[in-house]
Parts: structure tokens; C-alpha cells; sequence
């Protein structure tokens, strides 16, 4: 690669391996117009998007077999980032653009910034087009004065939905929602969801970049209602909780959660007065959040809970959970699929905790064969609910073409009395099948579940289970 500027630890970013070129490797002409590619790639990350391949040479040696490419780039001036313009949003404040772009004026030009930034707006959901680019050339201060390109999306919106499953039977979903509350993007939403089993109404606030960049706060008030086997209960709770993103890997929330809960038809009935304190932190390295082919995701969850009605009374909820995505083929068309999930209630003894807190396993997250919040010890038939549970999930996602895939997978779990995981007792098993069309919003997932540890006059011969994405 020929240059005609001279670029300070120009091999420290474009060495043949991030070019995507092998020595001693067949040559094909794709790898070459890749690697093309990518050097203008690399080059406009490093303060030079105006770089250029002025020519190309090509020669191939028929004695020794062997291909030599030099590539002649015109680089142009190094950029900085220069003042920027914002058109077509007169629904939104300049502020808030402000608090979406990731570069400072002045900064050495990086496109890894400007596609960041027209991520963001675009992930706000308030405009149907984003576009950032650099306008013109570069100044006289080596600056490269830049634009924001918009068009707004309608801000306020109507949803209603029909479903059916059969865990829930058939359930009506509706809402409202505000996504530019004081035309900052804030968003004020009502959400109704009503099924045979539960019903929920949800009236949620949410305020972006709330005193610091990528920090958010959200409060909520929601009304639940549930009829099932293990317990019927009606909750009314309040919750406020601040999120904090620290980068692409690491995220962070806690928060507030006063709630009364009245708990009947199950083994342990009562009214309780509860403060929870949940306390969230996440690492990812996964590639999508709704499917993803690679990476690990490890989540720790904790809720110190105390009974206003009687102070001696507390639990702390624990869990920790890791996933892990390994791509079997070069296309990610075949990925293995790891989750493993430990929780663990502490208290001084299981009556302390009621009994819709407690550890009940069945969800379509861990044992998908099972009737819904049902396993744990049985006092009868009935549920008593658990202290300590682990669950692992195996998935083999194969997506076969660019729309249809399928996913057999296997779920184990055992859940205890016991406040601390042992591994002895009885270890619950399903398995099943999985369909997944994949849609620009994320894969329509329709699994059907077997459980292979029947249990009789509880748990049906299958389960069918439906939702967008994947199961984890």
C-alpha cells in the first residue's frame, strides 16, 4: 500500500490480517476489492474520509506463481471533526442532538463516530431517516464541517394486538405512547395486557440522557392480576430506577420499588407490604440483542426486600446468569447455544417470602414444557415455591434461509427449598422444537415443548410458546 501522506503508525491499523489478505494463500478478486475496501475503511476511522485509490497494480509472476498488489491512495489532509448543521427536525431540540453525537469539534475525524451517532438517533424512534455525513471539503483549519439529515417520524402512537398461547389462552394487548415528551425524546406510555390468566396495566416515564450522557430514568406505576395454578394475587406497585450505560459492554440500574400484594389460593395466603431495592449489572459482548450468533452475556441481579408490616421480616433475591453464542459455520447460519441461570433467596425461612417471590420454574425462559410457575416441591399439588433453582438451556439455532430457520433445544432445572443450591434432588427435563421466521425487527419464535418429566392431573402432554426473538 502506497500512501502519499505520511501517516504515524499507519501499520498499527492496516496490517494484512485486518485487510482480510493471507500470504502464501490462493488469490481471488474479491479478497483484493475487499481489501479495498477496508483500506478506505481503516483510512476515514483515522482522519482521512477523503481518501482515495488513485491506481492499481497488479503482477504475477508465472515462474514463481506468486501475485504482487500495490495499491496507490490518495489520502487527502488529515480532518477534524468541524461544525455541524441539523436540518428537517423542527419537532425536536437542537439539545437533544447534542446529547446523541459522539464526537466533539475538533476531534481527528473517526466514521466509527458518525455511524455510532446515526445509530443512536435512529434507535430513538423518532425520526423515519437519519443520514450523517461530512458536507463539502475540509477548511482551511483542516476541519470538515458536518450535517445531520433527518426526517421525523409521527411521535405519538396506537397499538392493539390479538394472541393466543397455550400457557395464557387468548389475550388483547393495547397502548398509547409519547416518544418526544418535551420534544426531548422522553417517552410517557400506557400499555393494557389481558389474558385468561394475567392481566396488566403499566403506565411507564421514561427520561433519556438524564443528567449524564447514556443515563436513563425510568418510573412506572403497574396493576397486576394472577390467576394460576401455583397461587392467585393482585399487585400494585411504583418503581423508579435510574440505568446507566458505561459503554458498549457494561450497563448498570437500581432503583426503588414499593408494592402491596395480596396473595390467595396457594400455600402460604397474605397481605404484604413491600419495599424492594433491585439492584442490575450486565457485560455483553453479543452481536444483537434479539439474535444473537456470537459472544457472552453475564448478568447479576440482586433485590434486598424487606415487609414494611413486620421489619424482622426480609429476604435478599439473587441471580446470576451466563450465556454463551459460538457460530458453527462462517455465516453464522449454525450457532450453539448456552444458558445457565442460578438463583438464590436468602432468608430465615421460606415463609417469610410470599409465595409469588419465590423461585417457581416453567417460563418460557427455563423449562418449556412445564406448566407456567409450577416447578418446585409440591405440597399436594400444589406449588410451594423454591429458595434455590438452577436451570440451564442448550439451543442449536440453524437458519436455513434468509427468512425460515429452526431449534431444537433441551432445558434442565432443579428447584429446592433450600436457601443454597444443591445439586442433589430431582432434576426436571424438556425438550422441543423450534420455529423462527426472521423479520427486520427481530425472529418470530414459536416453540413446542415437551416435558419429560410428566407430571400427572398438572402438566399437559406439550406446550406451545410464542414471541419475537430468541429465547435468550
Amino acid at each position: 500500500i502506497h500512501l502519499d501522506t505520511d501517516i504515524e503508525d499507519t501499520c498499527a491499523f492496516m496490517r494484512l490480517n485486518h485487510l482480510g489478505i493471507e500470504l502464501n494463500k490462493p488469490i481471488h478478486t474479491r479478497n483484493v476489492l475487499n481489501a479495498e475496501l477496508k483500506t478506505l475503511r481503516l483510512l476515514a476511522e483515522h482522519g482521512f474520509p477523503l481518501a482515495e485509490i488513485s491506481s492499481r497494480e497488479i503482477i504475477a509472476d508465472g515462474r514463481t506463481k506468486e501475485v504482487t498488489v500495490d495499491l496507490y491512495i490518495k489520502t487527502g489532509q488529515l480532518a477534524l471533526f468541524g461544525p455541524l448543521t441539523i436540518t428537517d427536525a423542527p419537532g425536536v431540540k437542537s439539545r437533544f442532538f447534542r446529547n446523541k453525537v459522539t464526537w466533539r469539534e475538533g476531534d481527528i475525524y473517526d466514521s466509527r463516530l458518525v455511524e455510532k451517532t446515526q445509530s443512536k438517533l435512529i434507535n430513538s424512534e423518532l425520526f423515519s431517516s437519519v443520514i450523517v455525513r461530512y458536507k463539502g471539503q475540509i477548511d482551511a483549519d483542516v476541519s470538515l464541517p458536518m450535517q445531520i439529515d433527518t426526517s421525523e417520524a409521527k411521535h405519538r402512537t396506537i397499538n392493539m394486538g390479538l394472541s393466543y398461547q397455550t400457557v395464557f389462552g387468548p389475550g388483547i394487548t393495547f397502548g398509547w405512547e409519547n416518544r418526544n415528551i418535551s420534544r426531548m425524546g422522553r417517552r410517557l406510555s400506557l400499555q393494557g395486557d389481558l389474558t385468561h390468566m394475567i392481566q396488566t396495566g403499566i403506565a411507564k416515564y421514561w427520561h433519556p440522557d438524564f443528567y449524564k450522557i447514556d443515563q436513563d430514568f425510568i418510573s412506572q406505576a403497574e396493576a397486576q392480576r394472577d390467576s394460576l395454578y401455583a397461587y392467585s394475587s393482585r399487585s400494585y406497585n411504583a418503581q423508579a430506577r435510574i440505568e446507566r450505560k458505561f459503554n458498549d459492554h457494561i450497563s448498570f440500574s437500581y432503583g426503588v420499588r414499593p408494592e402491596m400484594l395480596y396473595v390467595s389460593e396457594s400455600v402460604k395466603n397474605g397481605k404484604f407490604w413491600l419495599l424492594e431495592v433491585p439492584l442490575y449489572l450486565r457485560y455483553t459482548t453479543t452481536n444483537s440483542l434479539l439474535n444473537p450468533t456470537k459472544g457472552t452475556t453475564l448478568e447479576y441481579v440482586a433485590i434486598p426486600t424487606f415487609n414494611m408490616k413486620d421489619t424482622n421480616e426480609k429476604y435478599l433475591y439473587q441471580q446470576i446468569s451466563e450465556s454463551t453464542y459460538w457460530p458453527l459455520d462462517k455465516k453464522n447460519r449454525v450457532v450453539f447455544a448456552q444458558k445457565i441461570k442460578i438463583s438464590s433467596i436468602l432468608s430465615h425461612n421460606l415463609s417469610e417470602v410470599p409465595v409469588p417471590k419465590r423461585l417457581l420454574g416453567g417460563t418460557d425462559e427455563d423449562l418449556r414444557g412445564y406448566r407456567y410457575r409450577t416447578v418446585s416441591p409440591l405440597i399436594g399439588r400444589k406449588p410451594t415455591g423454591g429458595r434455590a433453582a438452577i436451570y440451564l438451556n442448550f439451543e442449536l439455532r440453524f437458519q436455513f434461509t434468509k427468512s425460515i430457520g429452526l431449534v431444537p433445544f433441551l432445558d434442565l432445572g432443579n428447584v429446592q427449598t433450600y436457601e443454597h443450591l444443591a445439586l442433589h434432588g430431582k432434576w426436571f427435563k424438556s425438550i422441543g422444537l423450534g420455529f423462527r421466521y426472521f423479520t427486520f425487527v427481530g425472529p418470530f419464535r414459536l416453540d413446542v415443548a415437551f416435558p419429560l418429566d410428566r407430571r400427572k392431573h398438572i402438566d399437559s402432554v406439550y406446550k406451545i410458546l410464542v414471541s419475537i426473538g430468541q429465547t435468550f
